[in-house]
């Protein structure tokens, strides 16, 4: 009888346990619907933090974090003039800050609330002045607007921040080019026959001095040894392979002589192949002449027939090596046999 009692007694004592643990076992959400008072608070609460987390994680996702702006990284913004390729692997996001940051160490009052809330974060931000630009150095001037053409770089080309213009790029090898003649109007920069539609078709005819300082922020005009490692790259055939495929004269070529003279001849096309996407174009030249009727030194020729590129390199004081692309023939040649005088296109390489 006694047996019989203890044996009852620990087969309740199983199944109470059981019961406490299954009990246990449900979420707060069941016993909310239960009737559970304490469980609804509780499961309204946990939402309530798990919300607060997703947002925080959905933010921090989308503002780069303090390490982005270290001191080295301040540093190198405020007194090293950086390069698209330095700061290629930043999203647009990071750009921005990085960009900011810039205006945030001269003390800049931000009137967007995530740039204040971010630089809010450094102690060395102290908010004191609604304009710092007299305060910017060219290299920090021009840091901020490599930076922000690279914001506002939608895949389609580089913006010049000068003038709002955007050009074509191409990567050739390991070089970055433009794929556009430089169109920025500085002083000694000319439009073909003064005609700003050839401007905006062909890009300016620069003077070498003018050539050297034309390009953005980021690019600069090629040397000697940049357009020898392009020729290099692209081999045999590099005028035609850098040719655009349209906007070339036609080529007078000879079908039949007769003692020496041609009495027989046709025209066919020499556009290039643009195997590369270089797209230089026939833009021509100002060029310096002996003698001139109406007393100017400088006439315009070759639209249409040739192209000329500055290089940055000088023979002697007087000139300079150029790239000379002519409409007959498919070489390139790097030539300083003119003046640094004369008007040449430029085409800027990516620092």
């Amino acid at each position: 009888m006694k047996r019989n009692f203890l044996a009852r007694t620990m087969l309740f004592s199983v199944l109470a346990s059981a019961l406490l643990s299954f009990t246990a076992c449900k979420s707060d959400e069941d016993k909310c619907k239960e009737g559970d008072l304490a469980a609804c608070q509780r499961a309204i609460d946990k939402a309530t933090n798990d919300m607060k987390s997703a947002l925080e994680s959905m933010k921090s996702a989308k503002t780069p974090n303090s390490a982005l702006v270290s001191s080295k990284m301040l540093g190198r913004l405020r007194s090293v003039e950086l390069s698209p390729k330095e700061l290629s692997g930043y999203s647009a996001a990071e750009l921005r800050i990085l960009r900011n940051a810039i205006f945030a160490s001269h003390g800049y009052i931000f009137k967007s609330d995530d740039l204040k809330e971010y630089f809010a974060q450094f102690d060395w931000y102290n908010p004191a002045y609604k304009d710092v630009t007299a305060r910017l150095s060219p290299i920090e001037k021009k840091n901020i607007a490599t930076i922000k053409a690279m914001e506002d770089d939608d895949g389609e080309g580089f913006r010049d921040m000068r003038d709002g213009k955007t050009y074509r790029y191409v990567k050739i090898g390991k070089q970055t080019w433009m794929a556009e003649n430089l169109d920025y109007e500085t002083q000694n920069s000319y439009c073909y026959k003064d005609k700003p539609a050839n401007c905006k078709k062909y890009g300016r005819l620069y003077t070498w001095n003018a050539a050297l300082k034309a390009c953005p922020a980021g690019w600069h005009l090629p040397s000697k040894g940049e357009f020898e490692t392009l020729v290099k790259t692209v081999g045999n055939d590099a005028a035609k392979k850098l040719r655009s495929t349209k906007g070339w004269n036609k080529v007078e070529m000879c079908d039949r002589f007769d003692e020496g003279e041609c009495i027989r001849s046709h025209m066919v096309p020499s556009n290039g192949s643009d195997a590369f996407g270089f797209s230089l174009l026939p833009a021509g030249t100002r060029m310096l002449v002996v003698y001139s009727p109406n007393g100017n030194p400088y006439i315009y020729e070759k639209q249409g027939d040739e192209g000329y590129l500055w290089s940055s390199t000088k023979s002697d004081k007087d000139n300079a090596f150029y790239m000379h692309f002519l409409y007959n023939i498919e070489n390139a040649y790097l030539i300083n046999d003119l003046t640094k005088g004369i008007g040449f296109s430029v085409r800027c390489i990516q620092d």
